[in-house]
């Protein structure tokens, strides 16, 4: 990751956070920010929308009446697959599994694991889906910062000039903006996406240590949503 540790006016804290999963007074709320990546995530390996709404009802359910159980700190995407595994297998006991069985255990032995490449890319999109909500959502606040429209604009054609991507944010959302205007917007776009995903991010550890946010970050391939970006060495929240 090639952000630059300075510990000047603008930059981010890895670590500005201090809600965490495990300390939450209400893990089905927790779940439910992923339920929807979720969703897609069971139903593209089940191929089935009605076992897949089933087994994460009887996850929501389990974790409301009774909480994490006998969690293990650490990170909260190993801890959810393996619920999620869980669920998974007792609900697909009970079913008629004759036609395609083999398919779906051979789906359930290699994705409902922590380390699949494809349960890391789900949760990875999660949080940048997240992440691109909050700064939405910070651009209707402020509608005269779009910040999440130039930003957009700039990650969807990163070839394209401040001129360009003024053409596309004048397009998309109506609004003229001087190009010399785009640029500061720009960089006040990728600092505020940059803390938010941090934050997204930490909020998911148990361990809040800057080793430990770095080592999810790079494990995740989000290294580029920090580039350039100056990181303090420690949060003075």
């Amino acid at each position: 990751m090639r952000a630059i540790y300075m510990n000047q006016q603008r930059g981010i804290h890895l670590n500005q956070s201090k809600y965490r999963w495990d300390r939450t007074e209400s893990p089905a709320s927790y779940a439910l920010r992923y339920i929807c990546s979720l969703r897609r995530f069971l139903i593209a390996g089940l191929a089935c929308e009605n076992a897949t709404d089933q087994i994460l009802e009887n996850l929501i359910q389990s974790l409301v009446s009774n909480g994490y159980e006998e969690k293990i700190p650490g990170r909260f995407r190993d801890y959810l697959i393996s619920r999620i595994k869980q669920q998974t297998e007792d609900h697909l006991s009970n079913q008629d599994l004759t036609t395609g069985s083999g398919k779906i255990n051979e789906w359930i032995n290699e994705a409902l694991q922590p380390q699949s490449l494809l349960w890391m890319r789900t949760w990875r999109d999660s949080l940048l889906e997240r992440s691109w909500r909050s700064l939405e959502k910070s651009e209707h606040v402020d509608p005269e910062m779009p910040v999440h429209s130039v930003l957009h604009a700039s990650s969807a054609q990163p070839n394209n000039n401040l001129a360009m991507i003024s053409v596309q944010v004048a397009t998309s959302q109506g609004v003229k903006i001087p190009e010399e205007r785009v640029g500061e917007i720009l960089a006040e776009a990728k600092i505020q996406f940059a803390q938010i995903l941090a934050d997204e991010i930490c909020e998911t550890l148990s361990v809040d240590s800057l080793d430990s946010i770095q080592e999810e970050i790079q494990l995740l391939g989000l290294s580029r949503a920090f580039d350039g970006i100056r990181v303090f060495p420690k949060s003075t929240n």
